[in-house]
C-alpha cells in the first residue's frame, strides 16, 4: 500500500493528551497515514465558551481537510468532543469519532456504582455530559469533579511565599535552549509560550493516561539568550530550595 492510497486519520485534541489515544489506534490499524494538530494556541478550551471552540474546531479542521483529503477524524479531546461532534458530524460526509468520559463502560464494570468523573471544569458542565449518565449510568452515583485546584493552590502557596507566579502555556523540548534561531523558532510557533523545559510533557501524557491531577511548576533559571544572571549551578540550589518549600506547603494544605 503507498502513502497516497492509505487512508488519511486526523487526531485532533487541544494539547498532547490525544497521544494516547493515536498511539492505541495505530496498533491496531498500523496501515494508515495519522496526522496529530494540537491547538496549543487556544489554550485552555476549558476557559473558551461553546461558540468559540465549535468555530475554531470546525475551520482547523476545513483546512487540513483540504490540505489532506481526510478520510476519518477523531476528536481526541472530552471538552471539545462534548462540544462540537454534532457541528462537525453536519459540515463533513466521512466519519467523525469524539473521545468522551468513559461513563459507559465505567457503570458496566463498577461493583459498587459509584463513579468519579475527573475532568476540566467546562466538560463537567457540558449537557452532553448529563445525557451520558442518564443514558449509561441511570443506576449509579456519578460525582463529576471539575476542577483546576491544583493550580489554584500552587499560585496561591507561592504567592504566600513570596514568589512571583505566571500562569501559561510551557513547551517541553529535548534540549537546551540558549538564544538564535532556535529560541526564535519556538516565538514563532507558539506565540503565547512563557517557558521552555525538558520534562513536563511526558508527566502531562502519564497523567492523562491514567487520569490522575496535575500541576507542574517551573523555576525559571533564565531567558534563553544565554545572558543569566547567575550560572545554572549557582540557581540549582535555590530553585530547589524554593521548590520544596512551596511543595511541603501545598500538601500541608492537601492535607
Amino acid at each position: 500500500m503507498t502513502a497516497l492510497s492509505k487512508p488519511r486519520i486526523l487526531f485532533f485534541d487541544s494539547g498532547v493528551g490525544g497521544l494516547s489515544v493515536y498511539q492505541e489506534v495505530q496498533k491496531r490499524l498500523p496501515d494508515c497515514h495519522y496526522l496529530y494538530c494540537f491547538d496549543n494556541a487556544f489554550f485552555p478550551y476549558s476557559e473558551k465558551s461553546e461558540a468559540l471552540i465549535i468555530e475554531r474546531v470546525n475551520k482547523i479542521c476545513t483546512h487540513l481537510d483540504r490540505l489532506y483529503a481526510l478520510d476519518l477524524i477523531v476528536i481526541a479531546c472530552n471538552t471539545a468532543s462534548t462540544i462540537v461532534l454534532p457541528s462537525l458530524r453536519q459540515h463533513f460526509s466521512i466519519p467523525i469519532v469524539g473521545t468522551v468520559p468513559a461513563i459507559k463502560p465505567a457503570a458496566e464494570y463498577s461493583s459498587t456504582k459509584h463513579i468519579g468523573l475527573l475532568a476540566t471544569k467546562g466538560t463537567v458542565k457540558r449537557e452532553y455530559i448529563d445525557h451520558l449518565i442518564e443514558k449509561y449510568a441511570q443506576s449509579c452515583r456519578v460525582e463529576k469533579i471539575g476542577s483546576t485546584k491544583l493550580v489554584e493552590l500552587a499560585e496561591r502557596v507561592a504567592t504566600q511565599l513570596g514568589q512571583h507566579v505566571k500562569r501559561g502555556l510551557i513547551c517541553s523540548g529535548d534540549s537546551f535552549i540558549q538564544g538564535g534561531e532556535r529560541l526564535a523558532q519556538i516565538k514563532q510557533d507558539f506565540p503565547k509560550v512563557i517557558a521552555v523545559e525538558m520534562e513536563a510533557t511526558a508527566i502531562a501524557q502519564v497523567c492523562h493516561a491514567f487520569n490522575v491531577p496535575f500541576v507542574v511548576v517551573r523555576a525559571i533559571s533564565d531567558a534563553g539568550d544565554g545572558k543569566a544572571n547567575m550560572s545554572f549551578e549557582e540557581f540549582l540550589p535555590l530553585a530547589a530550595k524554593q521548590s520544596s518549600d512551596m511543595i511541603v506547603a501545598m500538601l500541608a494544605e492537601l492535607n
